[in-house]
């Protein structure tokens, strides 16, 4: 070994340069790895689950078989509970009083918009005014 170590460096090659390039191509290659490690462990785990709710599935399609057609009954849904009809009514209130409000603000905008420009418009006529009783006084 120590015989091809000092035949390379004859050659005048840095060692030292290939040592620092062989390392990091080593730690790029560890990183790849690691990589392909942990998504190869992300796949098996996404596996394991589809396989898991395939089998549950399975399971669920073969009882539903299992039970004769004469026997079927539907389900029927519970009524609404009294909490989530108050909860639907405070929806209700809250969207109707933030719609009011955008609605107040929307008015106010304009309101404000049409003062300013009738000011602006004012303002622009007196000025001419004074503009003619000044030239006319010259």
């Amino acid at each position: 070994m120590r015989e091809l170590r000092t035949a390379y460096l004859d050659e005048g090659r840095s060692s030292t340069d290939e040592v620092a390039s062989l390392r990091a191509k080593h730690d790029s290659t560890v990183e790849e790895r690691d990589s392909v490690a942990e998504d190869f462990e992300h796949l098996r785990q996404n596996f394991d689950r589809m396989v898991a709710e395939h089998d549950s599935l399975r399971y669920e399609l073969e009882r539903v078989r299992s039970v004769p057609s004469s026997s079927f009954v539907a389900p029927t849904l519970p009524g609404p509970s009294l909490d989530r009809i108050r909860d639907l009514e405070r929806r209700v209130d809250r969207y109707q009083s933030e719609r009011s409000q955008s609605w107040a603000s929307t008015q106010m905008m304009r309101g404000s918009r049409q003062v300013r420009s009738r000011l602006e418009g004012e303002v622009s006529s007196h000025t001419a005014g004074v503009e003619e009783d000044s030239v006319s006084k010259k």
